[in-house]
């Protein structure tokens, strides 16, 4: 949603997508503070966009961000900017982190550079996982006692992971590459998890493909296949016949980007242990991102349908839209 609201003020959404917006802002109070809150944080970024001034102060940027941000209210559930070369700015330094992406990908005087890739707002969960969302719209879930960084590079979106993560890359020419301690892993879009342990690495990809280099070595791994990178050896892949046995996450695991619709049904069917399916043949190959973490099955599948622009409930073991 927050790439259709980014796309509405922008004033690129089509008629169809701003309608959607509309509907998302009237279905539950805590949208429309959401879309009050992004819209602020997007004015003032329009304004630095304009000004005249090569370098402004950064203390300055950042009480105009904390001040628009309390003008246009908090959401319902508290978010925290966790793990961040930011630590301690709180939902200022958030507010900073989108104002820097949005008026890089703006600028119009000299060449246009890569923004840094960087946190926007992150949720704490069951078992210490935290849900991150980064600037580049991909969604992170960091388990328990595990960091993450965010160093400049201006090739790569980059990542440096120690521990475990479950990662949602959108699609870019510009690759995304997790570094760990074993070997990095290198995609331009998809869904996998990287875990980094005292045996080695290893990645599950889910959606997509991936790279994995480490050892002097790189190879490449597909959707239901599994990498292996041992402490100090090459890499390996091998397949397996369920890898989502393999992503046992406190809470369960429902993160989409850009996934179809029936791919979404599917994984949300799994997750509640109830058969489910798309009964409207036009919504199956509609793209969905999204992420949950504790909802009922009605309100996954109410909010699933209201990013797909469907209106839909759950009867019987059917997913009926309309």
């Amino acid at each position: 949603m927050d790439e259709l609201i980014v796309r509405l003020l922008r004033g690129e959404s089509s008629d169809i997508e701003a309608r959607q917006v509309e509907r998302w802002r009237a279905t539950a109070p805590e949208n429309e503070r959401s879309f009050q809150e992004t819209r602020a944080v997007w004015l003032l970024a329009e304004e630095l966009a304009t000004r005249p001034e090569a370098s402004p102060d950064a203390d300055d940027l950042m009480a105009q961000a904390e001040q628009r941000r309390r003008e246009a209210a908090s959401r319902q559930r508290r978010r925290r900017l966790l793990r961040s070369p930011w630590w301690g700015y709180g939902l200022a330094a958030a507010a900073l982190a989108a104002l820097t992406v949005l008026a890089t990908e703006r600028g119009s005087d000299g060449p246009r550079t890569s923004p840094r890739l960087a946190p926007l707002e992150s949720e704490s969960g069951p078992g210490d996982v935290v849900t991150m969302s980064l600037s580049d719209g991909s969604v992170v879930r960091i388990a328990g006692a595990s960091s993450i960084e965010f160093p400049p590079d201006p090739a790569f979106r980059r990542v440096v992971l120690q521990g475990r993560a479950f990662f949602a890359v959108p699609e870019s020419d510009r690759p995304f590459r997790v570094a760990t301690r074993d070997g990095e892993v290198t995609v331009l879009g998809t869904r996998f998890e990287v875990r980094q342990g005292e045996e080695g690495l290893r990645v599950v990809v889910v959606e997509g493909v991936v790279t994995v280099a480490g050892g002097g070595t790189e190879v490449r791994a597909s959707p239901g296949q599994v990498a292996f990178v041992p402490s100090g050896a090459v890499p390996r892949v091998q397949d397996h016949e369920d890898v989502w046995s393999l992503l046992d996450w406190d809470g369960g695991l429902l993160v989409f980007q850009a996934t179809p619709l029936a791919s979404v049904i599917d994984e949300v069917s799994r997750h509640f242990d109830r058969p489910l399916a798309v009964a409207d043949p036009s919504l199956r190959a509609r793209r969905i991102t999204a992420w949950f973490g504790g909802e009922s099955l009605e309100e996954v599948v109410a909010a699933v349908c209201l990013v797909a622009g469907a209106r839909c409930g759950v009867e019987g073991d059917i997913v009926v839209g309309r």
